[in-house]
């Protein structure tokens, strides 16, 4: 999580610590945003309301809010900063129900979501004059990017098979997962991906572990049908949380969802910012990864060339990592990543050159915690269109391996 969401946490927090006086069968507040991002001189965002009241007649405040990234908390519609209400003493009979309607619409760019960063809108109940909180606070989160540097939008829509050994426990753990995603980047900081084979080490500040930099998440619709595996067709349905909006499944895939040699047809029906799409990929076969053996945790010598060896196709590429954290004596935090990057023809055996090896970082041994992550993968891939994505969108099934190793 960036750091430069905390304070807008901590404020977050002391708001349910603040509301924690609720009482049973209190009225309710609900508010909603047609989007939960916008680039700055852009996109406006409209804020909805719903209230209700299903206990007997009470006369409250009403509090709408926004947070901004440094936790200072703006009221609507003024902007005032001391906990001013909309509506004082309002009373609310037995019965009371209101919207859901249009509270207001505010550009992105104009006071107070006038710079890049994470806002939150809140709206709650308060007694007459007071702080004290009734019932449940209502929270939408919303993303603000700087406009002007877009490098484009893109999707991508998977099915990925995942063996992982944990040190930890001592086994081999193995999911089925699928969701998608659709994002327009700005200052995108992440490495270029290796056009041909070799390897590359490059590393990336823990603030922005992901390297995306800023962006703004696209919303394709309620749901995205995954169809043709062998247990059923599967609803990735959108969900949000802060400003993200994923894809993903409500429960647990199965083993059998996932089939080598499979055709997977992903089906979009479009949404405000995405267009409609369908696209078909074939599932690669599941990888066995003969050296290194993860379920020995073994040791990587950073002075000697590192053989790999796996169940080639020999057809298409292999993806190797190793990713170190670096992590900060003082804190025992990350504060950066350093990733060795690899792609090799599917042939079953490659070798990591100890030029490149020794570019990496030892394991830090802080008490077992933040080992190195070795992780192979194949992929398979199809791009896609859809209205809304500048840069196309990308259909992929994923078979990998992987776990902890010790970096020496």
């Amino acid at each position: 999580m960036r750091r430069r969401m905390l304070p807008l946490l901590a404020c977050v927090m002391a708001l349910f610590i603040v509301a924690g006086t609720a009482m049973a069968q209190d009225p309710t507040i609900s508010i909603y945003l047609n989007r939960s991002s916008g680039v700055i001189g852009q996109d406006s965002v409209e804020l909805s309301v719903s209230a209700a009241n299903y206990g007997p007649t009470i006369n409250v405040d009403v509090h709408f809010a926004i947070v901004v990234p440094n936790g200072t908390i703006y009221e609507i519609p003024g902007w005032a900063t001391d906990l001013t209400p909309l509506f004082s003493n309002l009373t609310l009979p037995n019965g009371f129900s209101y919207g859901p309607a249009v509270l207001g619409v505010y550009g992105v760019g104009d006071f107070p979501l006038d710079a890049a960063g994470d806002y939150l809108f809140a709206a709650a109940y308060a007694h007459p004059g007071t702080t004290n909180f009734i019932g449940d606070m209502s929270f939408a989160w919303f993303a603000v990017s700087d406009g002007g540097s877009s490098e484009g939008s893109f999707g991508n829509v998977s099915i990925d098979w995942d063996e992982y050994y944990s040190s930890f426990t001592g086994s081999w753990q193995t999911s089925i997962s699928a969701g998608a995603g659709f994002a327009e980047y700005f200052e995108t900081r992440r490495p270029a991906a290796l056009a041909d084979e070799g390897c590359e080490v490059h590393t990336t500040d823990w603030d922005d572990g992901s390297g995306i930099g800023d962006l703004r998440w696209l919303d394709a619709g309620e749901k995205i049908d995954m169809k043709g595996t062998p247990l059923g067709d599967v609803e990735l349905h959108k969900s949000t949380m802060m400003n993200m909006i994923a894809y993903g499944q409500d429960d647990e895939l199965q083993l059998g969802h996932y089939e080598a040699g499979n055709s997977y047809n992903f089906v979009g029906y479009g949404g405000p910012d995405v267009g409609s799409f369908d696209v078909s990929v074939i599932a690669p076969e599941k990888i066995q990864l003969h050296e290194p053996q993860l379920n020995t945790t073994p040791t990587i010598y950073r002075s000697q060339d590192l053989d790999v060896r796996w169940n080639g196709t020999g057809s298409g590429e292999l993806y190797v990592s190793i990713t170190v954290l670096i992590i900060d004596e003082q804190t025992f935090m990350p504060t950066s990543v350093v990733t060795c990057s690899c792609v090799f023809d599917d042939d079953g055996e490659a070798t990591i050159p100890s030029s490149i090896l020794g570019q990496m970082p030892a394991s830090s041994g802080f008490y077992g915690m933040y080992m190195p992550d070795f992780s192979a993968f194949r992929r398979n891939q199809e791009a896609f269109d859809a209205d809304g994505l500048t840069s196309g969108g990308a259909a992929s099934a994923t078979s990998g391996a992987s776990g902890d190793v010790i970096l020496e």
